[in-house]
């Protein structure tokens, strides 16, 4: 999970970690409000649903 609103990580790094690994899943939580550095406080509804989906077989 990814919040594109991190001053340090945010959207600007997005994607050279895609580059440099393109099979990794990432799910980038995009919307408002807006996401960045603890997506966890920030919006957990949406941490919960890219868990599951990481989680699910």
């Amino acid at each position: 999970m990814w919040g594109p609103a991190d001053p340090i990580s945010g959207a600007r790094v997005l994607p050279r970690i895609r580059a440099r690994m393109p099979r990794a899943r990432v799910v980038g939580l995009a919307g408002a409000p807006a996401v960045g550095h603890y997506p966890q406080l920030e919006a957990p509804e949406a941490v919960a649903a890219a868990l599951t989906g990481f989680l699910a077989p």
